[in-house]
């Protein structure tokens, strides 16, 4: 065994009493980076000196010596005060490392036992509606790691099948098309992970594009003889003045509707004072406030429902301030 390197690694990582399997892990990488690992693997069985050493014999067995302590030097160094006093009666390194592994790694029973609740655990997890991929991901490679570090095999695989099978169904578009253009035996964690989480922006950037696109106006899905129940009075009932349809025609732009479909309005009832010649208005008058984001009407049979308790003063574009006396939404259907 060799050990004259030119120079050594930073201290090792301070063991507290916590999070031992984190620690060896750790400290075996520093141990090994120093060239002295195999004096804790091994024990200290020095090579035989014959009764006339030659010069590199001599040097040989120095080396291992020297290696052997150094090794547990640095587990004296890797410890607090509390826990030095447990290992301080260890004469090599293999002794400190086994006594610490032997009380703060618990038996195999114990370690088992934690081994089951932590799968448990695992099979348990669900990605939430409100979590994201990244957000979840790490909750489930914690679970994982924490069995791994006790020295569980735990494969990729059955990783990358759980986040498949745990996902939300927003998500379902995109895990059929991985199946069907991957091999999932061949799929790494890092790899689904990435699809998914471009799948995720994708969405994101496709609601705010909705919410920006559609404003206050509400797409209905819906067949025609189905629509046709929820319209409120018949087409002869309700003629519409050139201006609202020209109105309703932009804003169906806007909302990048077709004129076949069905829309949604919040609409207000109209209530305006004899001051502001109401005379002039017929029951099937509408106006669009000046800020384009409502429409009002006077008849309030064009409502299916409504809140009374929202009064509001209104300008139109002709300048006439008007009291706006409830707030509901119609059903319309224009020519298709």
């Amino acid at each position: 065994m060799s050990s004259n390197n030119s120079s050594t690694l930073s201290n090792p990582l301070m063991f507290i009493g916590e999070n031992y399997s984190v620690w060896a892990i750790k400290m075996k990488a520093f141990l090994k980076g120093n060239g002295v690992w195999e004096s804790v693997e091994d024990g200290f069985h020095p090579p035989m000196l014959p009764n006339n050493p030659t010069v590199a014999q001599m040097k040989q067995h120095a080396d291992y010596v020297q290696a052997s302590y150094k090794a547990l030097s640095y587990i004296h160094s890797a410890v607090i005060d509390d826990i030095f006093s447990r290992i301080m009666g260890a004469e090599i390194a293999q002794e400190a490392w086994d006594t610490l592994k032997k009380e703060f790694d618990g038996s195999s029973r114990v370690k088992g036992n934690k081994i089951v609740t932590l799968k448990r655990q695992f099979e348990m997890l669900k990605m939430q509606e409100a979590e994201t991929v990244h957000q979840y991901t790490n909750k489930l490679m914690d679970v994982v790691n924490r069995i791994r570090l006790h020295g569980e095999e735990f494969p990729d695989r059955r990783v990358v099948e759980k986040i498949i099978f745990s996902v939300p169904d927003k998500f379902e578009s995109k895990i059929s098309a991985i199946e069907e253009s991957c091999d999932l035996k061949e799929l790494t964690i890092t790899e689904l992970i990435s699809k998914l989480q471009a799948h995720e922006q994708g969405l994101h950037i496709s609601s705010i594009s909705k919410a920006e696109k559609g404003g206050f106006l509400h797409v209905v899905i819906a067949e025609k003889q189905t629509m046709k129940k929820k319209i409120v009075g018949s087409k002869a009932n309700h003629r519409f003045s050139a201006d609202f349809v020209k109105s309703m025609a932009i804003l169906r732009r806007i909302a990048g509707l077709s004129n076949s479909d069905s829309i949604k309005h919040n609409i207000s009832k109209l209530s305006i004072d004899q001051s502001n010649n109401s005379s002039s208005l017929s029951s099937s008058s509408w106006f669009v406030d000046s800020g384009c984001t409502n429409h009002m009407a006077r008849d309030e049979n064009f409502f299916i429902e409504m809140d009374k308790s929202v009064i509001t003063n209104v300008k139109l574009g002709n300048g006439i301030v008007v009291r706006s006396q409830g707030k509901g939404t119609a059903v319309i259907q224009t020519k298709t």
